[in-house]
């Protein structure tokens, strides 16, 4: 495989400068924060490029994990870390199939508090940044969202304390 990582440099640092850009023409109070859904390629060279662009790096499967910390020791950076929580709250409508429970990504309450309890012990705490999740594609209704965002406040809360 042929790696060439001055070519993702520089489109994530392109994409970073024109989010700058529009939120200082527009004198918006925020800031832009990239972030990386580790499922969407998780070859090492990737991530590395990734992390030391200090992107908020998406966990979607428990495993992630073990090797976000490995890479972030390597570059000698803290990583900041999301996870995908998975939603018990399921829908019928187009790819229904594919939400609550049974669905293919995201972590399960319990994996979530594997993963802080691991970070805990590495003294990484600090590190979790996001809570990420989905209902699904194409929610039939807005009483599901309603429940997907109260599930995921209720998380929210939890983890917190």
């Amino acid at each position: 495989m042929v790696h060439f990582p001055d070519i993702l440099k520089n489109c994530l640092e392109s994409l970073q400068s024109a989010f700058y850009y529009a939120i200082q023409s527009r004198r918006y109070g925020s800031h832009y924060q990239g972030v990386y859904p580790v499922k969407c390629n998780q070859d090492q060279f990737i991530v590395e490029d990734i992390l030391a662009l200090n992107t908020v790096i998406v966990l979607e499967q428990e495993e992630e994990l073990d090797m976000i910390i490995d890479l972030s020791k390597k570059l000698c950076i803290r990583p900041v870390i999301g996870f995908r929580a998975k939603l018990r709250t399921k829908h019928s409508g187009h790819f229904g199939s594919t939400s609550g429970e049974k669905g293919k990504f995201g972590l399960t309450t319990a994996q979530i508090v594997r993963v802080m309890k691991k970070l805990q012990i590495l003294g990484m705490l600090d590190c979790l940044q996001l809570l990420h999740f989905h209902i699904g594609s194409m929610i039939p209704s807005t009483l599901l969202l309603a429940h997907g965002v109260s599930e995921a406040a209720q998380i929210c809360c939890e983890l917190k304390g």
